[in-house]
């Protein structure tokens, strides 16, 4: 059995990075392994100014420092990162490798090749940014938040950390959850032999889904489907008529009660899953 130290930072509002922390997190302690958690939450950058946010997301000196201590003292086998943007920053996966321990990223989304995280601007796909050094498309746009100065700051710190081989070599293994991850993630110059894909899983899939389909979905359809592999059968994943569909990248989301959280706002709202005796 292992000593995994999990790392996560929650963001302001909750949504499917939280579920699968916590879910991998749970699997892994039912399994007899030894879990220590690191959680950061983003609601603690209202109390900063905007210089000292931006500065943070750069490089967290009390994060990095924090994260040094806990491996010091608890001494874990590895150190799975999930979220770090923004408060944790990249700096916590200088700690681990500091400290000489293997570290597994989960790529949740492709901040790290599309600023706003989604790769869509104005109702359209965009990949104006993915394979550049600096994000300079998305911060003339305004891809974040609608701000430029926003986007500035991510855009910075992915770049920063490229520089640095934060991403290229002190990751030793990254966790992505589909076939289009990885081929996107390898375009943006991720080695091919440090991803690993693992789709979601759920411990009960009753009334939940595990993963989406990762092939783009452009047009309007009343049933999706939506594979599951914890040894069940396909579910269907059924979408009210007149329910404002707009097209989706595929991109893995946890679902709660049958129902998609509210990340955006053509992230899913208003699917449910139907059981399998109506397939």
């Amino acid at each position: 059995m292992m000593r995994i130290l999990i790392l996560h930072t929650y963001y302001q509002q909750p949504g499917g990075e939280d579920e699968v922390f916590m879910a991998e997190a749970a699997l892994l302690q039912e399994r007899g392994h030894e879990v220590i958690k690191i959680t950061f939450h983003n609601r603690d950058l209202e109390i900063l100014s905007r210089w000292r946010q931006a500065q943070v997301t750069l490089w967290n000196w009390r994060a990095y420092r924090h994260v040094r201590e806990v491996i010091q003292t608890q001494q874990p086998q590895v150190v799975h990162v999930h979220n770090t943007f923004p408060l944790a920053s990249p700096a916590v996966i200088h700690s681990a490798k500091a400290e000489g321990v293997p570290v597994v990223v989960s790529l949740h989304n492709p901040r790290l090749m599309c600023p706003s995280a989604n790769f869509w601007h104005r109702g359209r796909l965009c990949t104006q940014c993915l394979g550049k050094l600096f994000a300079w498309p998305g911060v003339m746009r305004g891809c974040y938040r609608g701000s430029k100065l926003y986007t500035l700051g991510v855009a910075a710190m992915v770049s920063l950390h490229k520089c640095l081989g934060t991403w290229s070599r002190l990751v030793d293994k990254y966790i992505v959850f589909t076939e289009l991850y990885r081929d996107l993630f390898i375009q943006a110059g991720i080695p091919a032999s440090k991803i690993a894909i693992k789709p979601h899983f759920v411990a009960d899939p009753k009334g939940l889904f595990l993963r989406r389909s990762p092939r783009e979905i452009t047009r309007e359809s009343d049933e999706l489907y939506f594979p599951l592999t914890l040894r069940t059968p396909p579910y269907m994943v059924k979408k009210p008529k007149n329910w404002p569909y707009k097209p989706y990248m595929g991109l893995p989301y946890m679902a709660r009660n049958g129902n998609f959280p509210v990340n955006r706002p053509y992230m899913g709202v208003g699917y449910k899953l139907a059981e399998p005796k109506d397939l």
